[in-house]
């Protein structure tokens, strides 16, 4: 499926918009305090292990 619009077409735009989604995430993880986040880090982890 073709990327709407082509972000190399408008990279100014495009690289705006990931900053914000950047933006978004990181004040979504620093809202989350930090043994939490660092429980939920290693747990992921222990899944991705175990997929194997």
């Amino acid at each position: 499926m073709a990327e709407l619009p082509d972000a190399a077409e408008e990279a100014p735009e495009f690289c705006r918009r990931m900053a914000r989604a950047v933006e978004y995430e990181l004040a979504s993880l620093r809202a989350v305090p930090p043994d939490e986040r660092l429980a939920l880090r290693t747990e992921r982890f222990r899944r991705l292990g175990s997929a194997l």
